[in-house]
């Protein structure tokens, strides 16, 4: 609404300014062209008349040569050379003076006499009537003004009306250019308005859909997590379950009973312990049966105390990987300072069975960094998913030698470096980066989210996730870039 205001003010104040040429240009065109053919005009008829009165003179000059003292006198003759010099000029009126500027004749013309423009007419210079070097008279003529006066009329009037029509013109067309022009400038900022709002609108839908898809993203991340842990527990529970059955079976065939048949039958013996130990035929056996029983005892103790060690590792690994759950399971958000190798082992310990049945072979290859400060969760997201695809693409590659790498180093400029490569299936070269768009996967079982999941959540810690890959077959690398504190851009 203030633009559009402005855009009058403009419009008016353009106005106020064109009134004035417009003025003035009419003006010019209503009477200075006028005035300039009248002024034309009127010296062209008096030069004319004055032409007359030459030739007219040096008429009555002939007379004079012939009566040099009579020529005064004869008006008859005047008449003659008048009247036949006089048609057809225009002529109102001719006078002839002696020396002295007395009127010796003057003829006017009849046929004009009902005219009422007939007092209108322009006279000419007097003409000197010379005879023998001497002046003795002058004549002079008026011509009428008639067509002068009509024509100038019409001049005038189509030069009124052609001024008033630029007049009009000049003052209409620029504003009404202007009005157009504002028109056009409203009709335009209010489509600019409704693409404004509409953009507007549609970035509040993006963010709010980007939220949800962070929130689905975080979710997925700990689903992912919480998958791991349940496949790792179940493969150490299934190692727990071997143990604890190698030690009940141990226990149901254990010697242990037959001690307390020896016992039963040294107090069932009349004879006493040291008679049934060297009379009864029975009782000389058992100090043999005894230490035959003592070395059975001892083997039997040895295993059911290794299995019981086994299956205490295995109970603390159970419990090494719920802690790891819980501890990552937290709500995201909350960063906190922790070695860059420990997140790693982490998430290898997530991937370790998988790792171990696909007969994948992990090197580690990690540079003296310093703790970040990050979300671990966020992070063990990427990680789990990296690693995961690692595997998948050496289980799909070519190679017989499955390999993954970790690498952990210092990028510059205070920022982190973690790579996960393969020497898998590879990447074809268009999809370096379509593989990072929402839904996008080059496997049957995929989902398409992980590493789009993974680039937001990187992005979401200032930093940064690329892949890269000299082609299919070759292998490929996934570059994690984060800052090494909070606040860092990508």
């Amino acid at each position: 609404m203030v633009q559009f205001d402005k855009q009058i003010k403009i419009s008016r104040e353009l106005a106020r300014k064109l009134v004035p040429l417009a003025v003035s240009i009419g003006f010019v065109i209503t009477l200075i062209f006028p005035g300039a053919y009248c002024c034309i005009e009127f010296n062209r008829l008096k030069k004319e008349a004055g032409l007359y009165s030459i030739q007219l003179a040096d008429s009555i000059r002939h007379l004079a040569a012939v009566s040099p003292g009579l020529w005064k006198y004869q008006a008859t003759k005047y008449s003659e050379i008048m009247e036949n010099f006089a048609p057809n000029k225009g002529i109102l009126s001719i006078t002839v003076v002696d020396e002295q500027s007395n009127p010796i004749n003057q003829l006017r013309l009849t046929n004009n006499s009902n005219n009422p423009l007939r007092k209108f007419g322009i006279n000419g210079l007097p003409s000197p009537i010379i005879f023998n070097n001497k002046t003795i008279g002058a004549v002079q003529i008026r011509l009428s003004a008639n067509s002068f006066l009509f024509i100038s009329l019409t001049v005038f009037t189509a030069c009124l009306v052609i001024g008033l029509i630029l007049s009009v013109m000049i003052y209409t067309l620029p504003t009404g250019v202007v009005r157009r022009l504002e028109q056009r400038v409203q009709e335009r900022t209010k489509e600019l308005e409704t693409q404004v709002n509409a953009k507007e609108e549609a970035l509040t839908e993006l963010a709010a859909v980007q939220g949800s898809l962070v929130e689905v993203s975080r979710a997925a991340g700990m689903a992912e997590v919480a998958t791991g842990v349940l496949h790792n527990v179940g493969n150490v529970l299934n190692s727990v379950n071997v143990s604890c059955t190698l030690i009940m079976d141990q226990l149901r065939e254990s010697r242990v009973g037959n001690i307390a048949r020896v016992a039963g039958m040294i107090a069932e013996s009349p004879k006493g312990l040291v008679k049934f130990l060297t009379e009864d035929p029975q009782g000389r056996r058992i100090p043999a049966y005894l230490t035959a029983l003592a070395t059975a005892l001892q083997k039997e103790h040895h295993l059911m105390f290794t299995e019981s060690e086994a299956l205490h590792n295995r109970i603390e690994h159970i419990k090494e990987i719920v802690t790891m759950q819980q501890t990552y399971g937290r709500v995201s958000g909350v960063f906190e300072t922790i070695p860059p190798d420990q997140l790693m082992e982490d998430a290898l310990k997530l991937n370790a069975d998988e790792l171990t049945r696909n007969e994948v072979t992990v090197q580690r290859q990690y540079q003296a960094v310093p703790p970040i400060t990050v979300d671990k969760h966020k992070v063990l997201q990427i990680l789990l998913n990296l690693i995961n695809n690692a595997k998948h693409a050496c289980a799909d590659g070519v190679n017989r030698e499955k390999d993954i790498t970790l690498r952990i180093f210092n990028s510059g400029h205070g920022r982190l470096a973690i790579q996960v490569s393969d020497n898998g299936m590879g990447i074809v070269p268009e999809n370096l980066t379509r593989i990072f768009h929402h839904g996008f996967t080059t496997r049957k079982s995929g989902h398409g989210f992980g590493l789009h999941s993974g680039a937001l959540a990187a992005r979401e810690l200032g930093g940064s996730l690329i892949a890269e890959s000299d082609g299919p077959g070759l292998g490929a690398t996934f570059t994690l870039e984060l800052p090494c504190a909070p606040g860092g851009t990508a």
